[in-house]
């Protein structure tokens, strides 16, 4: 709540503007010609300008809060799609270098477990590492009260476990592929 306040002119050629908030019963046009007129019964060199109801003053925030929330779900989508494709590109560059390696462990035996543990394990550590250094800068950067942190974890966890599940889908695809490569294959290629 604003604290209360009156009414004062200003230096000559100084200007101000102030915004009024007065609930009124009828139509806010109406009051706005009796409310011009009170003010320059009051002073002559007050002009009142942009006299509209709550609501219309409501609705255009309204809609530049949804613009801006618009723009920061672009710019969060386009940042979970190149995580992705990071994370992806990463994995596949791995699989693709330890392809003999791979081959050999599954001739030797190795269960379909291990080896997509021995492919994903670094980066599933990695995207973690990053998702909870992630977490602690955006706590830092915000200077908040202990109450708004606690509603800032709210939000950041379901954010954390977003990009934990997209790392870990990124990763699907190459550990899968890895999955088929035959040992033969492998030794052939000399990768």
């Amino acid at each position: 709540m604003y604290p209360a306040a009156v009414y004062g002119t200003l230096v000559p050629g100084s200007t101000n503007s102030v915004l009024t908030a007065i609930r009124v019963r009828s139509e806010a046009e109406a009051f706005g010609a009796r409310l011009r007129a009170s003010a320059v019964a009051v002073d002559p060199t007050l002009r009142l300008y942009d006299i509209r109801p709550l609501s219309e003053v409501g609705a255009a925030e309204q809609r530049m809060y949804e613009f801006f929330a618009l723009i920061f779900a672009l710019i969060a989508a386009a940042t979970v799609i190149l995580s992705t494709a990071g994370v992806y590109a990463l994995v596949s560059f791995t699989v693709s270098q330890r392809t003999r390696e791979i081959g050999i462990r599954s001739a030797l035996g190795a269960r379909p477990g291990q080896i997509v543990t021995a492919i994903i394990s670094r980066s599933i550590a990695r995207v973690g590492l990053g998702v909870v250094l992630g977490a602690l800068l955006a706590l830092q950067l915000a200077d908040r009260t202990l109450a708004d942190r606690t509603s800032e974890g709210r939000v950041l966890a379901p954010i954390a476990a977003l990009m934990m599940t997209v790392g870990v889908f990124a990763c699907v695809v190459p550990a899968r592929r890895a999955l088929r490569i035959q040992p033969t294959e492998a030794l052939r290629s000399g990768g």
